[in-house]
């Protein structure tokens, strides 16, 4: 269906472009952007657990190479051994 939602004139731009504002969002767009609401909520979750397991791997690697000697600690910082 088309949009319904109620929009009215806020001016003019360059070139007599008339600029418009939504003042009330329709039920299809309202659905569209709780929907969209909802998916951009997953993808950030989604990502800050990929952050966390990336963040743990790397700590669980550094941890593993300088028990193997391959790395060491020197003054708080990490060098090839």
């Amino acid at each position: 269906m088309t949009c319904t939602c109620i929009k009215t004139e806020v001016g003019k731009g360059k070139g007599k472009v008339k600029g418009f504002i939504v003042v009330e969002l329709c039920s299809e767009c309202e659905a569209k952007r709780k929907e969209d609401a909802i998916k951009s909520l997953e993808q950030q979750e989604e990502i800050d657990v990929n952050i966390m397991v990336a963040e743990k791997s790397q700590e669980m690697a550094k941890a593993e190479l300088v028990k193997e000697g391959k790395l060491k600690v020197k003054n708080d910082k990490l060098k090839k051994a």
